[in-house]
């Protein structure tokens, strides 16, 4: 009779125990955690919605949870939309949570226009009630209001000077009777389906302080550094006299593509003291063409340049570097050059010539051990120099011309911290091979518009301060 005692006792104490867990707790003991006090949304463009936050609540209790209310106190009315445990609503009653159990609260917000030309502060809240008690969770997000483009064409010259920013939803083309000028501290974002062609003209004349910039729609946390968020600028066989001052173009697909020689004396594309960053292809994809470089920062992109089909190029006092980072596994050299193109099978020449002066061309260590790459067709000319640049290079560029350069010594950046995403390609070292390496040149100032007037220049993009 012992056994069938024990038997009885222990399925006594389960029940017991099964009816605790059962049960409702609804004392003012009860806890509840959040994931997050605030949810804070980046920088969200007028009348286009954000990327999505998630807020888990927890039953930190031993016994069921009944939340007698959540209520997003804007309510209907606000900004910000709610999804409560997989129902779009913004107020749900009397929602039950299992013992040591969550639920999810899902939350986008849409701001509406105003007047403002600078960013401006959002807020709301989420109201919790259970057992009377209130906890709050706070919502925040920046509204910016922007010039929206939509599928634009440009016929004739137009020239966009506005505090806004420039938001391209659709294509913006210029076409060959059209002339666009960006004025100093334009802000372009543009989306991932929305081309810019350039059939005619573009003029940025970007400063130091207010430079010129392009980058994709995004610019919420995840996708702000995403590389290939937008496709980048095509300038076209019809396009003429482009100039890019202090221009920074971030995160395209290809963020340059140049097509087909200048249709005049002047080359077809002048990049000025710009920055090409992060490009999920090319930074410059050059193809038969003429293009002049100075003063520029070509980085992190899976392939900085990309020369094919012959061309004129001139380059000075260029850094192009690439990193290995969270975005690439570096497998191409940071500069190619040909002067043939394969496509389809057939393969097309014509004469290349270009010439590097005063440049760095450097990567990290590992895959690539050569950072320049050459290819020549004997059918059609072939002529490249580089002159008084540093390079990593197992052996001298060949066959090109190679004139008082420095090879497989490293320039000392001023930091890379591959870990933190930090790629400052400024000069760090006083001790660095490239201070003082270069030739005069005519280029007053570097891409930080600081002075080269002092002795012999530095190599690269930027001046030794």
């Amino acid at each position: 009779m012992k056994w069938c005692l024990y038997f009885c006792i222990g399925w006594l104490i389960v029940g017991m125990t099964s009816c605790k867990k059962e049960s409702f707790i609804t004392g003012a003991g009860a806890r509840i955690s959040f994931s997050a006090d605030t949810l804070k949304f980046d920088t969200v463009f007028t009348t286009l919605g954000s990327t999505t936050r998630m807020v888990k609540v927890k039953n930190e209790n031993d016994q069921k949870l009944m939340l007698s209310s959540i209520r997003l106190m804007g309510g209907a009315q606000s900004p910000f939309k709610t999804n409560i445990n997989g129902t779009p609503t913004p107020e749900m009653l009397q929602l039950e949570v299992a013992a040591n159990d969550s639920i999810y609260i899902y939350v986008v917000v849409t701001i509406d226009p105003t007047q403002n030309n600078l960013p401006f502060l959002v807020t709301d809240s989420i109201e919790i009630k259970f057992n009377n008690q209130t906890r709050y969770i706070q919502l925040e997000a920046y509204g910016q209001n922007a010039n929206f483009i939509t599928h634009q064409t440009i016929n004739s010259t137009q020239v966009w000077n506005h505090p806004l920013p420039f938001v391209v939803l659709g294509s913006l083309t210029v076409r060959e009777t059209g002339q666009l000028t960006l004025s100093p501290g334009t802000r372009m974002y543009v989306r991932a389906t929305a081309p810019i062609i350039i059939q005619g003209t573009l003029i940025t004349n970007g400063t130091r302080n207010r430079p010129v910039v392009f980058r994709g729609e995004r610019i919420d946390e995840y996708y702000r550094d995403l590389p290939g968020s937008w496709p980048g600028i095509v300038f076209t066989e019809t396009s003429k006299n482009n100039v890019l001052t202090f221009t920074e173009l971030h995160n395209a697909l290809n963020a340059i593509t140049v097509n087909g020689p200048s249709v005049n004396a002047q080359p077809k594309l002048n990049i000025r003291q710009c920055v090409i960053n992060n490009a999920f292809e090319s930074g410059l994809l050059l193809t038969e063409t003429d293009a002049e470089v100075t003063n520029s920062l070509i980085s992190n992109c899976a392939s900085n340049i990309r020369i094919q089909k012959g061309g004129n190029y001139n380059f000075i006092h260029c850094t192009v570097a690439s990193m290995t980072n969270r975005y690439f596994f570096r497998q191409t050299p940071v500069l190619s050059l040909a002067n043939y193109l394969s496509e389809n099978g057939q393969i097309s020449v014509s004469p290349l010539n270009a010439a590097f002066t005063n440049s760095i061309f450097w990567g990290n260590s590992g895959f690539i051990q050569n950072e320049i790459e050459l290819w020549k067709d004997a059918s059609a000319g072939f002529g490249v120099t580089f002159q008084h640049c540093l390079y990593r290079m197992e052996n001298a560029p060949a066959p090109a011309t190679n004139i008082n350069c420095i090879s497989n010594t490293d320039p000392q950046f001023s930091m890379i911290d591959q870990a933190e995403d930090i790629f400052d390609f400024r000069i760090g070292d006083p001790l660095s091979p490239v201070i003082d390496q270069g030739i005069l040149t005519g280029l007053p100032k570097d891409l930080d518009d600081n002075e080269r007037n002092v002795g012999l220049p530095d190599l690269g993009a930027y001046e030794k301060q």
